[in-house]
């Protein structure tokens, strides 16, 4: 048995080439046995003989002896490292992984996935489970369940984007496997290249901020109450979207400007448009970057042109949903543009929704002030309707926390009959109910609290007693009540 090194023996690493270069070393074991996993899986899974049973048992035994030979250049790489850094060196990786407050094994996994990209590994992608198995040395169940927190969305790997689901491409492969993302890409090569990290990132959100701000989504589309038909719709359109159907079927040699999924959800406040948006994002496995139109616009000359590319531009470098509010402000119709660059804006737009490679989110409650070509360009153009009846009942049951009791008397039936809420409405009633539950210290909710908070939204619904006319009549813009 080889005798470890004592520590004061242990050679220093003096620069991040060297870093780098004696970790690589140890990710070609690690990639070693994930081809291993592949062939002992692939043994397995076929009819059982005594051949493919010897094969699978070779797999692991082989295995586990990668497992002995990787515990042991692990420790000793770190403790050279630690030594190293004590000795006032000073190397890229541990830098980035102090900034954005990685542990050890997510630095690994960085440098893993630097390995991979780099070394023109036939497969630079990997699943999360691929993964756990990979740094598992023990093969221990527990320390893998316990590391699955490294791949949430709170997690530094990924809410930093230095990992990317479904890899760089626009149409990727399998949207269940991380590669190194175009963030992530960017970042090591800009720092190792000798730019100061502040400045990198500085740049890397200087872009968010100008145009609006990244979101992480909140909601699945099970949380979002519509009719079937636009459910299933919106699921054909992004199962689609996912697949990467139209590049398979070779759609790409033939139609142009085909890589980008637009959606456009119109209809009256409070029907769930920026709900299904972020429900999008959720179902991708995306961030948002939610633009903000006052943001956007400018009165110096130029810069507003150059703020409707920049997000664009910054959606889709940061494989991000776009998803852009009161979209009627960006595209209205331009035969009622009144001045040259209203019209020029307007153009903008359009070509870059049709250069746009992502996806993006458009809603708006004036749809009859969007320019007609817009129609073209966009993939699913759905009308999001006032709910029935029975869809509020749902709505109403959908905003009650499990920590809250429902009374015997509570009939939610009544509710969507006598109350012609739509969803955001209803949220708002909701919320007034438990503010007066709240009040009392109460944990079971009435009929009469649901019925108190109904009544004060409604009360409140000035925009239907005074409902003003607004849009355009021939070449004036009117504001004023009907």
């Amino acid at each position: 048995m080889e005798k470890e090194l004592p520590k004061k023996e242990l050679k220093l690493i003096n620069s991040d080439k060297q870093y780098l270069d004696e970790y690589f070393k140890i990710c070609i074991l690690l990639n070693k046995k994930r081809e291993l996993i592949g062939v002992g899986k692939k043994a397995s899974e076929i009819n059982k003989n005594k051949e493919k049973e010897e094969a699978a048992k070779d797999c692991k035994s082989r295995i586990a002896s990668i497992n002995k030979e990787l515990k042991k250049k692990e420790e000793l790489f770190w403790e050279r490292v630690k030594k190293s850094l004590k000795c006032r060196k000073s190397f890229v990786i541990e830098e980035l992984a102090a900034y954005y407050s990685l542990n050890n094994f997510e630095k690994k996994v960085f440098i893993f996935f630097i390995y991979l990209e780099f070394y023109h590994r036939p497969n630079s992608m990997c699943s999360e489970s691929e993964i756990l198995a990979l740094f598992d040395y023990r093969d221990s169940i527990v320390e893998r369940i316990k590391r699955v927190r490294h791949f949430t969305y709170s997690s530094p790997l990924i809410k930093n984007k230095i990992l990317a689901k479904g890899g760089r491409k626009p149409y990727p492969q399998n949207f269940q496997e991380y590669a190194l993302s175009y963030a992530g890409l960017e970042l090591i090569s800009k720092v190792l290249d000798g730019e100061k990290l502040e400045d990198v990132q500085k740049e890397k959100n200087s872009g968010f901020d100008r145009v609006g701000y990244q979101k992480i989504p909140r909601y699945l589309l099970d949380d979002v109450k519509l009719a079937s038909e636009i459910k299933d719709k919106v699921i054909f359109f992004l199962s689609n979207y996912k697949d990467n159907f139209l590049e398979k079927i070779g759609a790409g040699r033939v139609i142009k400007n085909n890589k980008n999924l637009i959606f456009l959800f119109y209809g009256p406040p409070g029907t769930g448009k920026s709900m299904l948006a972020e429900a999008i994002a959720s179902y991708l496995g995306k961030k948002m970057l939610l633009v903000e139109f006052p943001k956007i616009t400018s009165r110096w000359l130029g810069s507003t042109d150059k703020n409707i590319s920049k997000m664009f531009k910054t959606a889709q470098e940061n494989d991000m949903i776009l998803s852009i509010d009161e979209a009627d402000s960006l595209l209205y119709d331009r035969s009622y543009a009144q001045q040259d660059y209203n019209i020029r804006f307007v153009n903008i737009m359009l070509q870059e929704i049709e250069r746009f490679e992502g996806v993006a989110v458009l809603t708006t409650n004036l749809d009859k002030l969007l320019d007609q070509a817009i129609e073209r360009r966009v993939s699913l153009k759905v009308k999001l309707e006032k709910p029935d009846e029975k869809l509020r009942e749902k709505i109403w049951q959908s905003h009650i926390p499990k920590s809250i009791r429902l009374s015997k008397d509570v009939d939610f039936v009544s509710l969507a009959k006598k109350y012609d809420f739509t969803g955001g409405y209803i949220k708002n009633a909701v919320f007034n109910a438990m503010r007066k539950i709240g009040k009392e210290k109460r944990k079971t909710i009435r009929m009469d609290d649901f019925i108190f908070g109904a009544e004060i939204e409604s009360s409140g619904m000035f925009a239907k007693e005074n409902k003003a006319k607004i849009g355009f009549v021939g070449d004036k813009y009117v504001f004023g009540k009907e």
